[in-house]
């Protein structure tokens, strides 16, 4: 039943006919009709929401994982943009934003799920929220829309919307104390009109976190989406995550993810996020590691362009903003204090057995001696009976101890001065602990979000820090939070 659109019938090596269709990598190959071994899956059949689609609409690929797709014409009434259509507030997009709206729109008309991974500082936010916007002026898609997104972000895409679109934008959140209080009462106030079928949404837009999602997922369950976009996709890397299944299921017209890093580990982890956009296409794991079993690189890389091109648009800024400046990234070696060089003797001289000794227990003490190595080199003052006292005082002592402190102490002077600002960002909260004993010291100020920082603190804290005439000088970050 299938349409294969253009293309004529040919006679295969083997005597077989032959489908030849002309796809955007030139004339192929694409079905043996009457071979006893089809080399595409002819009979898949993707599930966008309620849509099903025929074989023509399908990125079909073969036994190797070549990808064999038929050229897919969009609907009736698609024209590039060649420049930005003004959105609300006059806001317009940049060149390559064009091009990103552009692409996300040709995916909407060809029934496309897709992995949108410009490098981070291209404001994929923005492309997202204008192509909403599109959907709903020119091609008179009212939503709902669904956005899931990390709790740090979610108040972004809120100003982003707001800052872009017209559209009525519902922040799902509440994890605190009464926060189950607070989004039952968004969903009787905000979800739906009163005395009116439940199956009409106020909202245009709905913004959750991956964690609210996972928990109130039976009450997300009834719904079906226009469009849904996972903001930092990559968190659906591990195949086995409760977040991955969850949202596997969202009944959804298209699915767009989110990425700066499309592939971070290994080819398996990128295997997730196909599965998650085409589950009927990459479906097994095992036969989408087959395709690139192969030492060599080159062709590893040939293959992985060729599979992903269909699904995937990546810029970096090297590429299409040619007036940012490059970062400079400068690496500062410094040595330990005396009492750092003290307390690291202690913790080799306490496992010295575990340091010559790899096998059972013996790892995993050694683990947890570089733990405590590590701890040495931030600041002794991590150990318990390190810091002097009692009493407990804050003074010289918290950055002459530390050789790292005592090179942020000689910095932060000079940075201050030209009018820098500064984000420190660490692994460890208790140096962050430390670190605000520092800064107030010294007399800067500074904000603060780490793994406990509520939500709407989180938000109050960046704005402060973000605002024109703000004076704080320091961000401090856990790596985890920011």
């Amino acid at each position: 039943d299938a349409d294969m659109g253009e293309g004529g019938a040919g006679v295969g090596a083997g005597g077989s006919a032959q489908q030849r269709v002309r796809t955007p990598y030139g004339p192929a190959v694409l079905l043996d009709v009457v071979g006893k071994k089809p080399n595409v899956m002819l009979d898949v059949q993707l599930s966008f929401g309620r849509a099903k689609l025929r074989a023509k609409d399908c990125a079909l690929l073969d036994a190797a994982g070549n990808v064999m797709r038929p050229k897919l014409e969009p609907r009736r009434g698609y024209h590039a943009y060649g420049s930005s259509p003004e959105f609300e507030n006059g806001n317009v997009l940049r060149d390559y934003q064009v091009e990103g709206l552009n692409w996300l729109w040709h995916c909407w008309e060809t029934k496309r799920n897709a992995i949108l991974a410009d490098e981070m500082g291209l404001g994929k936010t923005a492309q997202c929220v204008s192509f909403l916007q599109h959907l709903r002026k020119v091609c008179e898609v009212s939503g709902p829309f669904l956005v899931v997104a990390p709790l740090s972000t979610i108040q972004h895409w809120r100003r982003e919307a707001e800052a872009w679109t017209d559209m009525n934008v519902c922040v799902y959140h509440g994890t605190a104390t009464g926060g189950g209080i607070a989004r039952r009462f968004l969903r009787e106030c905000e979800w739906y009109y009163p005395n009116l079928p439940r199956d009409t949404v106020r909202f245009d837009c709905l913004i959750t976190t991956y964690e609210l999602y996972q928990r109130d997922g039976a009450i997300f369950a009834p719904f079906h989406w226009r469009a849904v976009i996972i903001d930092e996709g990559h968190r659906l890397r591990n195949s086995s995550s409760k977040t991955l299944q969850t949202l596997s299921h969202v009944d959804a017209e298209m699915r767009l993810l989110l990425t700066g890093t499309p592939l971070q580990n290994n080819l398996h982890e990128l295997w997730a996020l196909l599965n998650f956009l085409l589950p009927d296409v990459f479906s097994s794991a095992e036969q989408f590691d087959s395709w690139f079993d192969t030492g060599l690189q080159e062709q590893v890389v040939k293959k992985l362009h060729s599979v992903l091109r269909p699904f995937l648009l990546r810029r970096l800024k090297s590429d299409v903003e040619k007036t940012l400046l490059p970062k400079k990234e400068t690496k500062l070696y410094v040595g330990m204090s005396p009492m750092q060089r003290e307390w690291y003797k202690r913790v080799l001289s306490k496992d010295a057995h575990a340091l010559n000794a790899l096998g059972g227990t013996d790892r995993v003490r050694l683990l947890n001696v570089l733990m405590q190595l590590r701890k040495v080199c931030n600041h002794p003052y991590l150990f318990d009976g390190a810091e002097p006292g009692p009493p407990y005082t804050n003074g010289p002592h918290l950055h002459e101890n530390a050789g790292k402190m005592s090179l942020l102490d000689r910095l932060l002077p000079k940075l201050k001065a030209q009018g820098s600002r500064v984000l420190i960002f660490c692994q460890m909260t208790r140096m962050l602990d430390i670190l605000e004993d520092y800064l107030h010291v010294k007399g800067y100020l500074y904000s603060r979000i780490d793994g406990d920082t509520k939500g709407d603190d989180r938000d109050e804290r960046m704005d402060a820090f973000n605002a024109p005439d703000s004076e704080q000088f320091c961000f401090l970050l856990s790596t985890r939070a920011g």
